[in-house]
């Protein structure tokens, strides 16, 4: 499972909009389309953060788990 399809899953799974994700992140809504749909990377800071968010690992989010 790629980034993309793992950061959606976790987002459906808590009932959050990409909206919520992109205010999390302090970014646009595009941005987190684009990570579930385009398979555009956030960066280093922002992956961390993501998985802090999620209470999972950068390596869950990346697919190496």
């Amino acid at each position: 499972m790629q980034f993309g399809e793992r950061l959606k899953s976790l987002r459906k799974e808590r009932d959050l909009t990409q909206q919520d994700i992109a205010n999390v992140l302090g970014v646009g809504r595009a941005t987190i389309a684009g990570y579930e749909t385009k398979g555009k990377q956030p960066d280093y800071e922002k992956l961390n953060q993501l998985a802090n968010y999620f209470n999972t690992s950068v390596d869950y989010l990346l697919g190496r788990t």
